[in-house]
């Protein structure tokens, strides 16, 4: 049986293909496989729900992650990373019911997945958290601390492209040294670097090299049977205004 590693580019919509296909390494894997382009997304097309959904194949009425953050005020914008909460059955789970053994690093909705064997989760903490402590937590315990004294050198808190390169490392240790048969990688520098800078800035170009050197990197310690799909959960748009209907109405009486 061949292995199976989804790679999502977080943000990185159809109007980056082109410059994506000039780069070596996302060249090289569309001239050996397939490309799909303007794929349809699920609403809201949000990070987390969009994750879940290709993790679970139903859309966010049905597994429960309507959004990024929790939409009741009591939660205080905490983030949707707790996997209990998902309401149907996921990739993981499925392939824990086979006897398979996976791997997760900074994948969305993954806190709390006892079904993944080695687990990295993407935690966003609160205010007054310490992240090692919340991460530690919420995934796999020996493979995180194995994480961070290896290559925290590589982490500048969660800067990118710092962080998506300390996820890679963390990656390329656990297909090298424990061999799982599915493993999920979220990259996000693309995502960050274009909230920060605009989708076409320079910085948000060289954000594509840099996830196209990823590529490169993970693809290099895989096995040959091993099946690479890289997609992507939504696009990005930039904006020039902001509106606030309630300071509207406030000024209003």
């Amino acid at each position: 049986m061949g292995k199976l590693i989804l790679i999502s580019f977080d943000a990185v919509g159809s109007d980056e293909l082109d410059e994506l296909l000039a780069l070596p390494n996302f060249g090289r894997l569309v001239k050996q496989g397939m490309l799909f382009r303007d794929m349809k997304t699920v609403f809201i097309s949000n990070t987390y729900p969009v994750h879940t959904s290709i993790a679970t194949g139903v859309p966010p009425g049905m597994h429960g992650i309507i959004s990024n953050t929790f939409i009741d005020p009591a939660e205080e914008g905490a983030w949707c990373y707790d996997s209990r909460r998902i309401k149907a059955k996921t990739l993981w789970r499925a392939a824990r019911e086979k006897g398979l053994k996976t791997a997760s690093v900074l994948w969305p909705v993954t806190g709390y997945a006892k079904d993944i064997n080695w687990n990295l989760p993407e935690v966003v903490i609160r205010k007054g958290e310490n992240q090692v402590v919340q991460n530690l937590k919420a995934g796999s315990f020996f493979i995180q601390m194995q994480a961070f004294f290896r290559h925290r050198q590589l982490m500048n808190g969660i800067s990118q492209p710092a962080l998506d390169n300390f996820a890679v490392h963390v990656m390329r240790d656990i297909i090298r040294e424990k061999k799982p048969d599915f493993m999920l990688l979220h990259l996000t520098s693309f995502d960050t670097i274009c909230h920060e800078f605009g989708r076409t800035a320079p910085e948000t170009k060289k954000a594509l090299e840099y996830l196209d050197g990823f590529l490169g990197e993970i693809r290099a310690v895989l096995e040959e049977d091993t099946t690479v799909i890289v997609f992507s959960d939504h696009a990005q748009l930039d904006v020039h205004a902001n509106l606030h209907p309630n300071l509207l109405l406030e000024k209003m009486g």
